[in-house]
């Protein structure tokens, strides 16, 4: 919290600003850029963590992805940069590209991370808390440099409250650094909520994280009529305990195969490129207590997968017909049986979402021809 703060019946040198205080102005002897001096108080590391002891998201019986562990720990104390001081924990994104020097190296790190509380991966306008915030103050603070020189990008740009088993993430760094010693470091810094598992050095040509090869995501529901306290964080929990029509889905689900305009199944401006997507697969499994539906595609719409779940989930409970998907995904433009469409699905809440995996596709892969 920034405090403004009075110096009263101190002998100041001739440079410093008089202050205002209870509603008594003071006098301005230099220039107007400064108006008050600010004291910022640091946040503490401590407090109250939450643990969840149910060892975290299951989300990967079919994909042979484990579980993983979570902890929600408040956000890390701010260091002040003055001076051209370094702020290893930047408070809010700045505009613009990355600090381009010389003999940076380009790394690739792979990282996991419960989404329930973050406002997503991306870094965001306002002050508000997501994974990539929370990253960069850890490198930041692990190479000494500002956050403008890191160019953090990620495979996937997770929604609010959606998880990843398996994310990648592209920087820079200043100088040579070890795998080992570089995830024990940077794992030290961040909240129990986000891991980094391995890291490599990008020493190949033509790639770019952000345009991999395919990604696949997983959506769980839970359709026990027991509730689990230990699975509400990472599984959509139905309002209906009427049985889903599983066979009907399946059914559903071949007519998303190929490539088709997810304009109407989705939440991106069509004025700000192609809203034709290419999937290669969505299938319903069971799992223990419920389903998962997963959707394997070489990239996605903004909300497109949840989308997906809302349509698939209104089909197995008799809203929609598998002849109302297809008129959705073949409409030049949103009519009036379009929109009656869409009344009749909600798109799927975030938390039953889980990135899965990304296939890279670089030439050293298995997943390169994907």
């Amino acid at each position: 919290m920034a405090l403004v703060v009075a110096l009263r019946g101190v002998r100041r040198p001739q440079s410093c600003l008089n202050v205002t205080f209870l509603g008594v102005a003071a006098r301005q002897r230099q220039s107007r850029r400064c108006r008050h001096l600010h004291l910022h108080q640091p946040r503490g590391v401590g407090g109250p963590r939450h643990v969840n002891p149910g060892g975290g998201c299951v989300v990967a019986l079919r994909t042979g992805l484990g579980a993983h562990g979570t902890g929600i720990a408040p956000a890390a104390a701010r260091v002040d940069q003055t001076k051209g001081g370094v702020d290893p924990q930047p408070d809010r994104p700045r505009r613009g590209g990355r600090q381009e020097r010389a003999g940076d190296i380009r790394y690739l790190a792979e990282i996991s991370y419960d989404g329930s509380e973050y406002a997503g991966f991306q870094l965001q306008p306002e002050p508000v808390r997501t994974v990539q915030l929370v990253l960069e103050r850890a490198l930041c603070q692990f190479l000494k440099v500002s956050r403008d020189r890191l160019g953090v990008q990620a495979a996937s740009r997770t929604d609010a409250g959606v998880h990843a088993r398996q994310q990648y993430v592209e920087f820079y760094s200043p100088r040579d650094l070890g795998a080992a010693k570089f995830c024990h470091c940077v794992n030290s810094m961040l909240p129990e909520d986000v891991a980094v598992h391995s890291l490599e050095r990008i020493d190949y040509g033509g790639f770019n994280v952000r345009y991999s090869a395919g990604k696949l995501y997983s959506y769980d529901i839970h359709t026990d009529s027991r509730k689990d306290c230990f699975l509400s964080r990472y599984r959509k929990v139905l309002a209906t305990r009427k049985p889903l029509d599983v066979d009907r889905m399946q059914v559903t689900c071949d007519l998303f195969v190929g490539e088709h305009d997810f304009r109407l199944l989705s939440a991106s401006d069509p004025g700000q490129g192609s809203t034709v997507r290419r999937v290669f697969a969505v299938e319903v499994v069971e799992i223990d207590r419920g389903l998962r539906i997963l959707v394997h595609g070489k990239g996605f719409l903004h909300k497109m997968v949840r989308n997906i779940v809302g349509v698939l989930l209104a089909v197995g409970e008799g809203h929609l017909s598998p002849e109302d998907v297809a008129a959705l995904l073949q409409a030049d433009d949103e009519g009036v049986r379009e929109r009656r469409i869409k009344t009749r699905f909600k798109v799927a809440e975030g938390k039953g979402l889980c990135l899965q995996r990304v296939f890279l596709g670089r030439p050293h892969d298995d997943d390169y021809l994907l």
